[in-house]
């Protein structure tokens, strides 16, 4: 469900360049692994999952997912 303000905020992503769209979720994946602990107590907390699994199996796919995605976009999207 999209609330006021966030469909500017897709358009401005749709429009932002594909290399600076790469660029931005591979710093997310690094802002991400650095507080990696801080992410897998909230996810524990959230989804009610063990903190180790959080730690070992969540945070690290998600930084996985995000590397894997900002550098197959540049391959797939015609700029």
């Amino acid at each position: 469900m999209l609330v006021d303000g966030q469909c500017d905020d897709v358009v401005r992503w749709s429009e932002t360049p594909v290399e600076q769209r790469s660029a931005l979720l591979l710093r997310v994946a690094d802002l991400l692994e650095a507080k990696l602990d801080e992410f897998a107590e909230a996810e524990s907390r959230d989804v009610g999952k063990p903190v180790w699994l959080a730690r070992s199996l969540d945070i690290p796919r998600a930084v996985y997912n995000l590397r894997c995605f900002s550098t197959a976009v540049p391959h797939h999207v015609d700029t």
